[in-house]
């Protein structure tokens, strides 16, 4: 028995062994590739500050560049926070899913139904827009409503454009095309499903986020609203357009599904390991986030659109991808669930192009590249 023992302890032993000298080489490899991929970036003049977590399996090794605000002299910590921009939708679709779970509603459901009483039935040739039309950006609107730059500046472009504004635009929209048979992205569409969230809940849309997510996963340093996130002013970072010019935070109001999440690398690094296969403890998210990554539409044979995520097979593997932009941020997630790994990206450099602005390699290709060649299996 003793014998047996020894051996099962010897055994044990060597795989822990084996598995943190693992560990090791791909740290060693990856600090090396993340050096050479981000630190020309941030160097640029016009950049100011960014963090990055790479996941691969149990392991998570973060990352953190240039300033918290310029001239700071202040290097970001996984704590700090940022807006998170479009990545957002991920969120609300997952709160989406889990409103039809409960209430047994079909994706397949009218909108028109689930809206508050003043919002009218819009169809094209009796095709309504659904659920699923919405989530994954079929449902024939536009990006924006066609009215919203009256009311809109670069500094809040959405904020001002409340509910009663939603009202009536819904309500004079005409469809020039059959639902569900063309993507077009649209951050209307998910203002939309924030409506059908407070609606059918009675709750405000931080409220239903906070309970069904955020608490969740422990994501205590995320928030609709910075003053809901304990020393926030101690941990945001400063706000910056593309060129290094002062950025803005942007107010979200009636918008916040679209991109409103403020976050942390901590907090993303949470969220990214809750899509990874086995991980998540909670079985009703685990459902939520399996369905959501399910292809909806296709693009091409190789890409295609889940509930809010980009997926893509490549080489035979499942990856699940979003990025953000706002007047002050860029970020990007990129997921391969069953391989357990993952790559978060969060700056303070705005994503959105400025007329001055020279930089050769956008981040976003220098960060895909750094996940194709470096992380993915």
């Amino acid at each position: 028995m003793k014998k047996i023992l020894f051996t099962l302890v010897t055994i044990t032993l060597a795989i822990s062994s084996c598995t943190l000298e693992e560990e090791n080489i791909f740290k060693f490899k990856i600090d090396l590739a993340a050096k050479e991929a981000f630190t020309p970036y941030i160097k640029q003049e016009s950049k100011i500050g960014l963090s990055v977590a790479v996941i691969n399996g149990d392991q998570t090794i973060f990352y953190n560049y240039g300033e918290t605000k310029r001239g700071s002299k202040i290097t970001p910590t996984e704590n700090s926070l940022y807006e998170i921009g479009s990545i957002s939708k991920t969120f609300t679709a997952a709160m989406v899913t889990q409103l039809l779970l409960e209430k047994g509603i079909t994706v397949h459901t009218a909108v028109s139904t689930l809206l508050p009483a003043t919002f009218s039935q819009i169809s094209y040739k009796e095709r309504e827009i659904t659920v699923e039309d919405l989530l994954n950006h079929t449902s024939g609107l536009p990006n924006f409503p066609a009215d919203y730059l009256n009311y809109s500046h670069f500094s809040n472009p959405v904020g001002n454009y409340d509910k009663q504004k939603l009202t009536e635009y819904w309500n004079q929209i005409i469809l020039t095309r059959a639902p569900g048979t063309v993507y077009e992205y649209s951050n209307l569409g998910y203002a939309i499903l924030q409506l059908i969230i407070t609606e059918q809940t009675g709750l405000s849309f931080a409220n239903v986020m906070q309970k069904n997510i955020f608490q969740p996963l422990e994501m205590y340093a995320s928030a609709m609203e910075l003053n809901e996130i304990s020393n926030a002013d101690d941990k945001k970072m400063g706000a910056y357009l593309s060129d290094g010019r002062k950025g803005f935070y942007w107010r979200w109001n009636q918008w916040q599904s679209s991109g409103g999440i403020y976050s942390s690398l901590k907090d993303m690094e949470k969220y990214a390991r809750a899509h990874i296969h086995f991980y998540n403890r909670d079985n009703r998210l685990e459902e939520v986030f399996r369905i959501n990554r399910t292809l909806t539409f296709k693009h091409s044979e190789t890409n295609g659109i889940g509930r809010a995520w980009n997926t893509t097979t490549n080489n035979g593997h499942e990856i699940i991808s979003h990025n953000g932009t706002t007047g002050g941020f860029y970020s990007l997630i990129i997921i391969e669930p069953l391989e357990e790994k993952a790559l978060i990206i969060l700056s303070n450099n705005s994503g959105l192009p400025a007329s001055d602005d020279t930089t050769t390699n956008t981040l976003e290709e220098i960060s895909i590249e750094f996940f194709m060649n470096h992380i993915q299996s």
